[in-house]
């Protein structure tokens, strides 16, 4: 059984078990669409598991869903909940990440934890940093050829 936690306002916390194990490639989205204001806590495996599906093909989950894991992910990064390499591992979907809603959630999860490296003057601040550059570099290549058509 997988125990799936699920923290709803105000500090209220409901667990689900979910079967398992989930067939290698196999994975779920809870609340999807992002109706109900929660922050679901992924075990690893199925993140990672979503992150996989997500970089063959983005658009496996809308948008607002995207942005949604994002934002809980790195919340629970913050809050010691989840590992910051397992968010790291996840964020690599922003490779392959075109919507401007989930780039900006993207941004304000990632410079909060480079606030918090710089802050606490951690030896990985600078290379954290230039991993972030990394994902957005990629980001930005593309926008050469747009620009250059106008």
């Amino acid at each position: 059984m997988v125990d799936l936690v699920v923290l709803l306002p105000p500090n209220g916390t409901s667990s689900i078990v979910l079967p398992s194990p989930l067939s290698a490639g196999q994975w779920y989205k809870i609340n999807l669409g992002q109706t109900i204001p929660a922050r679901v806590l992924y075990p690893a495996s199925n993140l990672l598991a979503i992150g996989s599906s997500l970089l063959q093909n983005v658009y496996n989950l809308p948008a607002i869903d995207r942005s949604g894991i994002l934002s809980d992910t790195f919340q629970f990064v913050r809050s010691g909940q989840v590992n910051i390499s397992t968010a790291l591992q996840y964020a690599l979907v922003l490779q392959v990440e075109s919507d401007p809603s989930v780039w900006f959630v993207a941004k304000t999860q990632l410079l909060a934890i480079t606030r918090i490296l710089a802050g606490a003057q951690h030896p990985s601040t600078a290379s954290f940093s230039q991993y972030v550059g990394s994902l957005m570099t990629n980001q930005l290549a593309g926008t050469d050829n747009i620009i250059q058509k106008k």
